[in-house]
């Protein structure tokens, strides 16, 4: 059975989160399904040269490099080559061109993969419009709070002799905070490498405030032979800050923690079919249903009292989604919270 236009993209996508990326990856699905046919793909940008042979198939064109016209790729290609455009709407600021032969543009599958792939760079224009609308909300709320933070330090300073307990305290929850801040405004890097999960756990345990837990871990059969491609420093800094809220809200009371190491292994077609799922269970003061969908956002916390920034869920989520995973934070009604950093395995291929 012939590979669907989507799947057969997808399969040579690397990122989708970039115009470039999908237009490469579509001209390497073209080619793959059709390999005699003769192309070329042009991406085109607002520029003195605005045009740039991305892939050709059969014609030798790369190249040509960038380009002020594709007169220069015509005059080799000769009349019988026509084009289109993806997207086909003129308002958009970046495109593609696909050049081929004008009796290969009327084939229905011709036009069935170009309208796939018009499909594909909408949804991906939409995808952005939404991620950047999104970053700029959350950028906002997060300089608002850091104005608030810094003007309520600046009002103790009006009287620094009576206030100095208070500033001493502030300072410390604001050198807290402008480091958590900045790591979470920063693109994560990852540095991966693959290691044995059991060691992988081990070591969160070996030192430290959690050492006492190493005992509550319950690894379920088998899993501690299998491996795990992570950073290592990452996965040590989301475990560790999923854990430190579990014992401040149990109390630091080892006995209303529990710890579960378990695969989940999902046969669906393009998704992460094997994940590690790190569970931390806390029978302390619970959440409050109406406060779960805030949980993971940055500043919030109900201990800023103690001293807490509220960044511990998000940058731990934000660690999750650098490696493909997810955060699942869920609250019984027996008061027992359970937190899931759930971390991909194996990934399609």
């Amino acid at each position: 059975m012939k590979k669907s236009n989507l799947l057969l993209i997808k399969t040579n996508l690397e990122t989708f989160n970039d115009f470039n990326a999908l237009a490469l990856a579509a001209a390497k699905a073209l080619a793959a399904a059709y390999p005699r046919l003769p192309f070329v793909v042009v991406g085109y940008r607002p520029a003195p040269n605005p045009l740039s042979v991305l892939y050709s198939n059969n014609l030798n064109l790369e190249r040509l490099g960038e380009l002020s016209s594709l007169k220069t790729i015509y005059q080799q290609l000769g009349d019988s080559f026509d084009q289109v455009f993806v997207p086909d709407h003129v308002s958009y600021d970046e495109k593609f061109i696909l050049i081929t032969k004008k009796q290969e543009l009327k084939k229905p599958e011709i036009k069935a993969f170009i309208e796939d792939w018009r499909a594909l760079h909408t949804i991906l224009k939409n995808y952005l419009e939404h991620h950047l609308a999104e970053q700029n909300m959350e950028y906002g709320n997060q300089i608002s709070q850091l104005i608030h933070d810094v003007d309520a330090l600046m009002r103790l300073w009006k009287d620094p002799a009576q206030q100095a307990e208070r500033i001493e305290k502030r300072l410390s929850y604001q050198s807290n905070l402008n480091k958590r801040l900045l790591f979470f405004v920063r693109d994560v890097e990852l540095l991966k490498s693959r290691v044995n999960i059991k060691e992988l756990i081990d070591a969160v345990f070996e030192a430290g405030e959690f050492k006492s837990l190493k005992d509550k871990i319950e690894f379920q059969e088998n899993i501690e032979r299998e491996s795990i491609e992570v950073d290592l420093e990452l996965f040590n800094m989301a475990l560790k800050e999923t854990l430190h809220n579990a014992l401040k809200a149990a109390k630091n009371d080892l006995n209303k923690i529990e710890i579960k190491i378990s695969k989940v292994t999902v046969d669906l077609h393009f998704f992460l079919n094997q994940w590690l799922i790190v569970t931390i269970i806390n029978s302390g003061t619970g959440i409050n249903p109406d406060y779960l969908p805030w949980v993971k956002t940055p500043y919030f916390t109900t201990w800023k009292e103690d001293g807490n920034t509220g960044f511990g869920l998000a940058i731990c989520q934000k660690i999750l989604a650098a490696h493909q995973g997810y955060l699942d934070v869920k609250s019984a009604t027996d008061g027992k919270t359970e937190v899931s950093l759930c971390w991909p395995m194996i990934e399609n291929e």
